[in-house]
């Protein structure tokens, strides 16, 4: 789990966001989980925990696709400590991170996404990178 926005959003994979003594530690109140092929976190009823299973590669419905940028809008417009996290944390979460950033910075997805793997390991999916900005591009 590593620190996107300080104080405020962080990235990470499947197993951080199941660690619930760290996400108390961070005082982390909202995980955003996008990885299909692992099975939901069971976490402490204080921690809200939003599922959009989304695939690491193409064939990935355009409303879940909205539906995890627009809820990362929302935690980070109402101030909710965030970690959205997908398998391995190399993917999904930094792709949907990049977006929402994006476009709440109104600046290129691809500028931010660069910026987020810049010193973090990654494995961005060209076709999930592809559908998720095809898909915000429909609605922007």
């Amino acid at each position: 789990m590593h620190v996107v926005v300080p104080d405020q959003l962080w990235q990470g994979n499947a197993a951080d966001g199941r660690d619930a003594k760290a996400l108390f530690a961070a005082n982390i109140a909202l995980v955003i989980d996008l990885a299909k092929e692992e099975p939901p976190a069971s976490l402490p009823r204080d921690i809200a925990y939003c599922r959009i299973p989304l695939y690491d590669g193409a064939g990935n419905d355009v409303a879940l696709l909205n539906l995890s940028v627009t809820t990362l809008h929302a935690a980070l417009a109402g101030g909710l400590r965030t970690l959205v996290v997908c398998s391995a944390g190399m993917s999904r979460s930094p792709s949907v991170v990049a977006v929402a950033l994006s476009e709440l910075k109104q600046c290129p997805a691809e500028e931010v996404l660069s910026l987020l793997t810049e010193t973090q390991p990654h494995d961005i999916s060209p076709a999930f990178w592809q559908e998720l900005m095809a898909s915000r591009n429909r609605d922007h």
